[in-house]
This record gives structure tokens, sequence and C-alpha cells, in this order.
């Protein structure tokens, strides 16, 4: 791990290497990188009448951000949105949103697979309440990888800004369940998309004289 940071630190260095000679005056410089990695599902079902429908979406992501001054900084997150409606009487019966910073994670950087699980407090916004949710789902990535790649340059005075950004995105299967204990979200056949990425990104920030 430690070699693996000193070398992010070490690409940093000569990014910012190659574009210093360009400042004739460079009061501060200020470095920054990301790298996250995510993935994300969405599900849709109806119950046996057709009127109840259920949509779930479920984002996870793991952020490593390492800025100027500041030590390497990793950020789990997991995320969670639901929504029940009676298409029939065109009523929302329930919804609500709820996320937690410790979610157990399995991610791996060549898109292959991801598995996450995590107790949630969310809300439900219909009774004024809090729920828990229970996720505990599996990605796996299908088909090819699409890369994508940014560069941009601002040059505003006082700042110059050098941005560049990567990016890998690959579709998704999605497999396991979010519940509530009693009702399962997401049964069979309510899958609809998932995906998995990683994003990386990078900016030199110069404050002249």
């Amino acid at each position: 791990m430690k070699q693996l940071i000193h070398l992010k630190l070490g690409t940093l260095v000569l990014f910012a290497a190659l574009i210093l000679p360009t400042v004739a005056h460079a009061q501060r410089v200020e470095v920054f990188k990301l790298k996250d990695q995510a993935a994300d599902a969405q599900f849709m079902s109806f119950d046996s009448t057709g009127c109840i429908r259920t949509d779930v979406a479920v984002i996870v992501a793991s952020a490593k951000i390492k800025d100027t001054g500041n030590p390497l900084d990793v950020e789990p997150f997991l995320g969670v949105t639901y929504a029940v409606s009676d298409l029939c009487n065109q009523v929302l019966l329930r919804s609500g949103f709820g996320s937690t910073n410790v979610p157990n994670l399995q991610m791996d950087s060549g898109l292959v697979a991801t598995h996450a699980s995590a107790t949630v407090p969310v809300s439900d916004d219909q009774h004024g309440t809090t729920i828990y949710l229970y996720v505990d789902l599996d990605w796996s990535g299908v088909g090819d990888i699409l890369n994508l790649r940014v560069k941009d340059f601002t040059d505003t005075p006082p700042f110059s800004v050098k941005f560049r950004a990567k990016g890998s995105f690959r579709d998704a299967t999605v497999s396991g369940s979010v519940s509530d204990g009693t009702v399962n979200f997401t049964p069979d056949g309510s899958f609809l998309f998932g995906d998995l990425q990683v994003v990386q990104e990078g900016s030199v920030t110069i404050q002249r004289d």
C-alpha cells in the first residue's frame, strides 16, 4: 500500500513539474488527486395486482483523495433511494433516501466484480419515520469496457489550472436483495440496470504573484 501511495505521489510531482516551467512567478502550487471506484444498480417491480410499483436505486463508492498538505483520505459510501407507488390510485405510499459511510465493500479496479453489504438507515418520508434497509448485492461486469479521457487547461489570472481525468465504465448484472427484514424490495426479475466504473482525476492549480 505504501508503495502504491508513493507511486501516486511521484506521478503528481512529475505532473506538476511539467507545467511549472511555464509559470514565471508561482506563489503557490496545489495538487489534487482523486480515484473513485463506484457501482450502481436500479430495480423496478410490481405486485400481483399490477398496481403497486417499487423502485430502488443503490450506489456504492470508495473514493481515495489526496491534495496538497493533507494525508490520503479514503471515503467509502453506500446510498439507497426507494419509492413505492400505487399507480392505480396515483398515490405515493412510501419513499425515502439513506446512506452509510461504513459499508462492507469489496471492489476490484478491473471492473470484474463488486460486493456491497450494509444496514442503512433511510427515511420514510410519508410517515416521518426512519426505517432500516438491509443491502446485500453483487455486481458482475459484462461486455466491453468503455474508456474516456478528458484534458483541460484554464489560465485566468491570477490562477492557472491544468486538469486531467480518465474513466473506465462497464455494464454489470446485479444479484442480491434490498429488504427491510420483512419485504424484499428487489425481488427476482426486478433488476433493470447495473454499472461499474473507475474514475481518476488530477489537477494542478498555480496562483501567480
